[in-house]
């Protein structure tokens, strides 16, 4: 399967993180920014073709080979990264990662676009909880982010409700990720050791 004929990968990059002191984006993990692992671990899965990065900051991004986009409607947050990716993507459907999610899995996505059929959001549940930032839009979703954009309210679920979504679900998801690590994700000097600490025992 030509992934990047079905749906186009997008990497959200908020940009400085208080909680990390400064851009996640550049935070080095394994000799490697996190931000050039993601991109190159979807250069692979992805056929090496178009990958739209989503960034307020697009001059520290040009060395990538990434088409960088600004938000269309400013501060936000992720819903706002995810109307622009889905304005600008050239496929009906956009696959939505996390800047700081360094150990996404190949063959979960390849599953995850297997298992579209129609609908607007394909997105994991473990436990009950969803992953909104390892999740797969269709461009159906456009009119109802842009009704609660109207409204100032910028979490990334908040249209869920309107949305055909199918789940996959934990079962599903260990099959190709035992250790649930796509979905691991560092915000904190503290998730970056424990990173690390995993890297050395994997």
């Amino acid at each position: 399967m030509v992934l990047s004929n079905i749906v186009t990968p997008v990497v959200l990059a908020g940009g400085k993180s208080s909680r990390m002191g400064g851009n996640k984006s550049f935070v080095f993990l394994n000799n490697k920014r996190l931000i050039d692992t993601i991109i190159d671990l979807l250069q692979t899965v992805f056929n090496e073709l178009e990958i739209i990065l989503v960034t307020n900051s697009p001059e520290d991004y040009k060395y990538l080979q990434a088409r960088l986009v600004e938000d269309i409607i400013r501060h936000k947050g992720p819903l706002g990264g995810l109307h622009t990716a889905l304005t600008h993507s050239s496929t009906s459907y956009v696959f939505i990662f996390g800047c700081d999610m360094p150990f996404i899995n190949p063959s979960l996505i390849s599953y995850m676009v297997e298992r579209l059929e129609g609908e607007d959001i394909v997105i994991p549940r473990i436990d009950g909880s969803l992953e909104p930032l390892h999740a797969i839009y269709s461009k159906n979703c456009l009119p109802k982010i842009l009704k609660y954009l109207d409204q100032d309210n910028p979490r990334l679920d908040v249209f869920f409700h309107e949305a055909k979504i199918k789940y996959i679900e934990k079962e599903e998801i260990q099959i190709f990720d035992p250790l649930l690590k796509s979905f691991a994700n560092i915000n904190t000097r503290a998730d970056l050791m424990n990173a690390e600490s995993f890297l050395q025992n994997d």
